[in-house]
């Protein structure tokens, strides 16, 4: 498996160094805009492809011209007035979305999604905040989908006490002064695992130790002096969940959007540092 990572302030510079390793068929597994910086993050994998627009309404038209082309929305970033939009194709799952200005308004949206379609509903797998509005991306996983809402002196345990439990860890937020992990029940073909560092050298150390452990990187964020990445890797086997945790989304209700400062809560890369 192999990740990479590119980086660039200027939006239009950072599309143009993201388009080659479109071409060459790697999945663009993760967007994130802080303070400036756009990055992105490289995996082999699936077809993937972006969009972008200054006006929400314009991201609605580009998401479903993408959705008739063949591609599901996986990740949505708001950064300098742009909404940006990743998407993969050849995955089995239809994505969702929802957004609302009003927080309650939102969380119940998400209710709704989850109480809905076949078996659990729609599962939210990222949430967005800018420009006055609440974004959260869906999809039909048949599955499940779990939250946590952690001060960064408990995240670790955090973590570690719902993937005992055989969840997935996909993505994390800094939200505020808080660290919201979601996961998803397991697929069986996938081991999840994370690392937390202090400066940017850590954080690069222990980047390529999960690389060379065979371990993709799929999620970066930065909060507080703190980096966070989160790996996923390939796996022969899994042990079966005992469902244990609940799979709901009144955890986001009641312990990530409430309690979130309603800005862009998205912190900077240190734009000198070049990751290639």
């Amino acid at each position: 498996m192999t990740s990479s990572i590119i980086s660039h302030n200027d939006l239009e510079q950072f599309t143009q160094e993201l388009q080659p390793g479109i071409d060459e068929g790697l999945n663009l597994s993760d967007v994130e805009y802080a303070d400036g910086l756009w990055v992105g993050v490289f995996n082999e994998g699936r077809d993937s492809t972006w969009s972008y627009n200054p006006d929400l309404a314009g991201l609605e038209s580009q998401i479903k011209t993408r959705w008739e082309q063949g591609y599901e929305l996986t990740d949505v970033e708001y950064g300098d007035g742009v909404w940006f939009a990743s998407f993969e194709s050849g995955i089995s799952s239809d994505s969702a979305y929802v957004y609302n200005s009003d927080v309650d308004g939102f969380t119940g949206q998400i209710r709704e999604q989850g109480d809905s379609g076949i078996y659990r509903g729609n599962d939210l797998i990222d949430v967005e905040y800018g420009d006055g509005i609440w974004f959260g991306v869906l999809n039909d996983e048949l599955g499940g989908a779990t939250y946590a809402n952690s001060s960064i002196d408990t995240l670790t345990a955090d973590i570690n006490s719902i993937q005992a439990q055989d969840y997935d860890l996909v993505d994390i937020e800094y939200v505020g002064n808080s660290w919201v992990s979601v996961f998803l029940e397991p697929t069986g073909a996938v081991d999840s695992t994370y690392t937390i560092s202090n400066n940017v050298e850590d954080f690069n150390q222990k980047f390529a130790d999960k690389l060379g452990q065979g371990y993709d990187l799929i999620d970066i964020e930065y909060g507080n002096s703190v980096w966070v990445g989160v790996f996923s890797g390939v796996i022969t086997s899994t042990e079966t969940n005992d469902n244990s945790t609940p799979s709901t989304n009144d955890v986001i209700v009641d312990s990530v959007i409430q309690s979130a400062i309603l800005e862009n809560t998205h912190y900077a890369f240190d734009p000198d540092y070049y990751f290639g």
